[in-house]
């Protein structure tokens, strides 16, 4: 889990907090995922601590309800709010996408107030570009996507 790429951005991060802060920030690195699982249920970690989620699908709902609603599996921070874990709820069994959405955005208005984490990485995505190329598009998985891709002559 915090293996050499994340612990130098991780002991950066944590020299950082002790020098704008001005608290003592250590970084201690858990070698494995399951060695942070064992620490998380047996509610050993007394500081911050660094969670990876990838989002595999397109939706707000894929991001909020594993994440941040009330007993959820992925829920690493306990963060609990009735009114948030409502709207996620009432999202998933709206009529609409649109409604959905709405209410989902609401819920997420939310948790950027409670702030039970702090997004502080994104995974990005490398491509090319030529006059050649039309209709370029990224997939959610950030790969091109070569259905809609066309190549003039």
């Amino acid at each position: 889990m915090d293996s050499a790429i994340n612990r130098e951005w991780m002991q950066a991060a944590c020299v950082s907090i002790s020098n704008t802060l001005g608290v003592p920030c250590n970084f201690v690195p858990v070698p494995t995922f399951s060695e942070f699982l064992e620490q998380r249920r047996a509610e050993n970690l007394t500081g911050i601590f660094r969670s990876g989620w990838v989002a595999s699908t397109p939706t707000m709902e894929y991001v909020l309800r594993p994440q941040y609603t009330t007993g959820a599996a992925n829920n690493n921070s306990g963060y609990t709010n009735p009114r948030f874990d409502a709207l996620v709820q009432q999202g998933s069994t709206a009529a609409t996408a649109e409604e959905a959405y709405a209410l989902w955005a609401e819920a997420e208005r939310i948790l950027i107030q409670d702030m039970p984490a702090v997004a502080i990485n994104d995974q990005s995505a490398q491509f090319g570009w030529s006059p050649r190329l039309q209709n370029v598009e990224m997939t959610y998985g950030r790969e091109l996507d070569l259905e809609t891709v066309t190549v003039q002559g």
